[in-house]
């Protein structure tokens, strides 16, 4: 049984013409073409009917392909999970699930972990809770023991990656489910995840992560910023090449597929998750990530601690990189639009505004480009939204050629601009465009200088790491990302 209901999101139009099959949003302004029997799928969702309506007795394989399709479509946008069948509060199909929680010299934290462990809404004899103590030099075992939940012990710190694996071979339940011992879980937590796992080729999955302290600027900064927030949208990638993976605060995987990529890599201190969802999809599962299932994180809230961590996930970058040589950071750049952002970039180096008298040229060819690719499938776009997506997707690299320059490169442009002051236009251009765009699309209970100053100093910190990765592993791919001209 596969108890989830679909629907077509807002503003999208399915349609066919010619014998041609659509679907199709006008803002912004989307389409993909079908074929026939993804169009009849579509159709079928959009008059109301089940996922386990669609598949009915279609084989594994197909159940597993028509999953991968269905939630590709809702990563993109253009299918909502609408809901969910059956009674969710007395289902006797849930799996058995063990929690493996790697811990370290946290008394207080494990106690609160283990605290609210004890208010899920989750039947007891289908749960295990396993705490792995990384030798702890303090009262750690004996709070864990207070709570009567299996304690497995290291007589060495072998690291959270070692940890993990331990309990994973001590685990009984069907479902392994990692979280961190700075973690507190929601009563709902395993029951609003669980059920994914009834999806053909689901391997793993996370949930949101929200930020547990909410008083300090920093706290409202990682609430919003945090790398472990993973946002309010439904992603879904079944493609080996992409970099989409779900921390391990809020993780769960399939037992046999744990075992089956033989767990997590124990010499890596920092990455390790990513790693791991990379060799997962490597092996041909599917990784999930739902915007439900809510744990609350404590994030680092002193700056110095907050800015080490930021370092540390720096310096895990090229390893991973060196690791898995198959994947490549792919800039794609717009012809029309990759000219003009250098336009802007000559406009504010030579402090001229002439290059800027070519960039309406190119907004133009970009419009006609967009524009006959349209009408060759004679569909019903308006010209407005034609333009509006030109307008949006010119803005959009720009932003993104920013942000990347900021998060890899401010140093070396601060530099620059101390050594040559002509940059300092470029640099306060690259630094408005990154931090006005992320500011007011993720909207930090913050002002907005307090929230530029720490956005500046967590991608200082962060490029540091990166470089000092770099450098440390003579392997330097990571910073210099594949462009791929359309």
């Amino acid at each position: 049984m596969f108890p989830f209901v679909f629907k077509l999101a807002r503003g999208i139009t399915l349609m066919e013409k010619d014998d041609r099959y659509f679907i199709t949003s006008q803002t912004p302004i989307r389409y993909l073409r079908l074929n026939q029997q993804l169009y009849e799928i579509i159709k079928m969702i959009s008059a109301g009917a089940s996922l386990d309506g669609i598949t009915g007795p279609k084989t594994w394989p197909e159940q597993k392909k028509i999953v991968e399709v269905i939630f590709t479509l809702v990563a993109k946008g253009f299918l909502e999970l609408s809901s969910q069948d059956g009674d969710q509060e007395q289902d006797p199909g849930l799996p058995a699930v063990t929690v493996i929680i790697p811990v370290r010299n946290r008394p207080e934290d494990i106690r609160d972990c283990l605290s609210s462990l004890g208010n899920l809404d989750y039947p007891k004899e289908k749960l295990e809770i396993i705490v792995v103590d990384d030798a702890s030099t303090d009262d750690t075992a004996g709070v864990i023991r207070e709570f009567g939940v299996k304690l497995v012990s290291h007589d060495v710190c072998k690291g959270p990656g070692a940890c993990r694996n331990r309990g994973g071979e001590a685990a009984s339940g069907e479902i392994l489910a990692f979280l961190d011992s700075d973690c507190t879980v929601s009563p709902s937590w395993l029951k609003e995840m669980v059920r994914f796992f009834s999806l053909p080729g689901i391997g793993a999955m996370g949930g949101f992560v929200a930020g547990y302290y909410q008083s300090s600027a920093v706290d409202r900064y990682e609430d919003a910023f945090s790398s472990l927030n993973m946002g309010k949208r439904v992603l879904f990638e079944s493609n080996a090449a992409s970099m989409f993976y779900v921390p391990t605060c809020n993780f769960l995987v399939r037992r046999e597929v744990f075992r089956e990529i033989q767990g997590f890599q124990p010499q890596m201190q920092v990455g390790e998750d990513v790693d791991f969802c990379w060799r997962l999809r490597n092996a041909g599962h599917h990784l999930l990530y739902v915007p439900t299932g809510v744990v609350f994180h404590k994030h680092r809230n002193l700056f110095r601690k907050m800015l080490k961590r930021r370092f540390d996930y720096g310096t895990s970058e090229p390893d991973l990189y060196r690791r898995h040589g198959e994947k490549k950071k792919i800039l794609p750049c717009p012809l029309y639009q990759g000219i003009s952002l250098i336009l802007v970039f000559g406009a504010l180096l030579s402090r001229s505004v002439l290059p800027l008298g070519l960039i309406p040229v190119l907004f133009y060819l970009d419009f006609r480009k967009k524009k006959k690719a349209v009408d060759a499938y004679l569909l019903p776009f308006h010209t407005r939204s034609i333009i509006l997506s030109t307008i949006r997707s010119t803005f959009s690299f720009w932003y993104y050629c920013c942000f990347y320059l900021i998060r890899y490169y401010f140093i070396v442009l601060v530099l620059l601009t101390a050594i040559f002051p002509v940059f300092g236009t470029f640099l306060l251009f690259a630094v408005l465009m990154a931090t006005l765009v992320d500011y007011f699309l993720k909207k930090p209970r913050l002002s907005f200088f307090p929230f530029a100053g720490i956005y500046l100093l967590e991608h200082t910190f962060y490029q540091c790491g990166v470089f000092y990765g770099c450098f440390k592993r003579h392997y330097f791919r990571s910073l210099l990302p594949d462009i791929m001209i359309s």
